[in-house]
């Protein structure tokens, strides 16, 4: 995983996980500000093409914090997130 400097941005990802959908939405806690909230089809592939549209939006360098509920249908997304280079942890409630 990449370190962070001080010229980029940490965006916090919410993910709430089901069987057939992903409802997510992005957080800068420095601007206490909630945007990009969708809902998507349950894969992987949708995930990552989420995040690379946030990323192409904003003019700074982005890392990018995903977290998602504790539950079964999660875990191949989080693999597959970490996989693909993006840091995601399992939130639970």
């Amino acid at each position: 995983m990449k370190i962070i400097t001080q010229n980029e941005k940490i965006l916090y990802i919410g993910i709430d996980v089901h069987k057939d959908t992903y409802s997510l939405c992005s957080f800068d806690f420095f601007r206490n500000e909630i945007s990009d909230e969708m809902t998507i089809k349950a894969t992987t592939k949708a995930v990552i093409k989420y995040l690379e549209a946030i990323k192409k939006k904003h003019k700074e360098e982005i890392l990018f914090a995903c977290g998602y509920e504790a539950g079964p249908t999660g875990y191949g997304l989080c693999r597959g997130l970490q996989k693909a280079g993006y840091g995601c942890v399992v939130m639970a409630a």
